[in-house]
């Protein structure tokens, strides 16, 4: 059950865009056109979100102060500022929500407007101009298939074939598997699409990989269901990730998981040293900057919170930030509070203390973040109604009538009045109204 009091607003009245430039042989509708244009526009001149998360009313001051004297009242007011681009599609099911999405990525792949890591966070990360898009497993080859039919006029070909046809570089990670095989370089200058499966940050190898590069060498040790449950130090993966981008021997990371463990145990000089950084193998998601990154289904991740999988989602950073969904978070505060940290804000007001301030600060971020659009624009099906004169053929009277009777006798015996019979269909030239 949604909770009434919140809405979501919609692009009814915005302008549209233009078509993608690679959208030829199957174009985007009007209505998406003009999603599409909100979404441009979130990431072309992005504003601020002003969360208060709490708040005072009061009199201050002794007995004799102004205060008191005045009948005034202090107002104390906690604000922080977030300063994040994107939002949260939440077009009705069968909107072409994935489509719309991969007309901001066609479109905005050739501006001269490049995604730029802030000053403060560059040393930190890999830089890539790849979008990351996070989806369900069963959703992965779907998506593959959908980037191809859009840019490339066909439907051909999976997560796992060719897309030579396609004008974007596509990176497909099903697995840990086949993120062992991925390089720095190949993430971050050879790929303007990654689709990655959520099933990847339950992987216990992605797990242990990632502990790994933490330093949290003594989780690695457990067991895989224990691992999965591990929890790892992002700010000393972020700062190993900055030494190592300039001295990675002197962080000593392997292309293989547990090589670091080996190497402790052992004096021997491994053979998968790293000289350059960008050649580092099995790199975790976490340690990119990406361009942009959208989590797919963005509902269902609610269910994720309070694990470590929920906090690798939020420890992903991006200069955009998308959510798409059928259902956008509306249902109560606990979440539309959850899912905001996705976009990385703090935990919005609690009910239990201002409730108040708690339903006007998640009205506030759905007004901020998400749209919604649905097909009500379309104009309603004009109803007529037109009275048809029909002759029943002898047989067809006789059923009428048995009908008749048989109605009749059913409600004698449980004591209703019967409604009157038509005569004309009983009888003689009979009409019916339709619609």
């Amino acid at each position: 059950v949604e909770d009434l009091r919140f809405h979501l607003l919609d692009n009814r009245d915005d302008a549209a865009a233009e078509q993608p430039p690679h959208f030829t042989r199957f174009p985007l509708r009007r209505e998406q056109l003009r999603s599409l244009k909100w979404m441009q526009w979130c990431e072309e001149q992005p504003r601020s979100f002003h969360l208060v998360p709490s708040q005072v009313y009061g009199g201050f001051g002794g007995k004799h102060s102004a205060m008191t004297t005045f009948g005034w009242q202090c107002w104390l007011r906690c604000r922080e500022v977030y300063d994040i681009s994107g939002g949260i599609l939440g077009d009705a099911i069968g909107y072409g929500k994935t489509a719309t999405t991969i007309g901001l990525i066609d479109s905005r792949h050739s501006s001269s407007i490049q995604a730029q890591v802030p000053a403060a966070h560059a040393p930190y990360f890999f830089p890539s101009n790849a979008t990351l898009v996070l989806v369900p497993s069963n959703l992965l080859e779907q998506w593959f298939g959908e980037f191809q039919k859009f840019l490339s006029g066909s439907a051909v070909g999976g997560a796992g074939g060719k897309a030579d046809s396609c004008p974007l570089r596509i990176v497909a990670i099903k697995s840990a598997t086949q993120l062992k095989a991925m390089t720095v370089r190949r993430l971050c200058a050879e790929a303007d699409v990654v689709l990655v499966s959520y099933r990847l940050l339950f992987s216990p190898v992605y797990r242990r990989r990632l502990l790994e590069l933490s330093g949290n060498f003594a989780e690695m040790q457990l067991s895989d269901s224990s691992v999965v449950r591990a929890v790892a130090n992002v700010q000393s993966l972020r700062s190993n990730t900055r030494r190592f981008r300039v001295q990675p021997h002197e962080v000593g990371w392997k292309h293989k998981v547990g090589s670091l463990v080996q190497d402790a145990r052992s004096s021997d000089v491994p053979a998968d040293d790293v000289d350059d950084p960008e050649s580092l193998r099995f790199p975790v998601l976490e340690q990119f900057w990406w361009r942009r990154i959208v989590f797919d289904e963005f509902h269902e991740l609610e269910a994720m919170g309070q694990t470590v999988q929920f906090e690798s989602l939020r420890n992903l950073c991006g200069s955009h930030r998308w959510g798409l969904t059928g259902t956008p978070p509306t249902r109560d505060l606990a979440q539309i509070s959850t899912l905001a940290q996705l976009f990385q804000i703090g935990n919005l007001p609690s009910e239990f203390v201002d409730p108040e301030l708690a339903v006007s600060m998640a009205q506030a971020f759905l007004d901020h973040f998400a749209r919604q659009n649905t097909s009500s624009e379309v104009l309603p099906v004009q109803l007529r109604e037109h009275i048809v004169d029909i002759h029943p053929t002898p047989e067809e009277r006789v059923i009428y009538l048995q009908a008749l009777h048989d109605r009749g006798v059913a409600a004698a015996g449980e004591g209703q009045d019967l409604a009157p019979v038509d005569a004309t269909l009983a009888g003689g030239a009979p009409t019916a109204t339709t619609e």
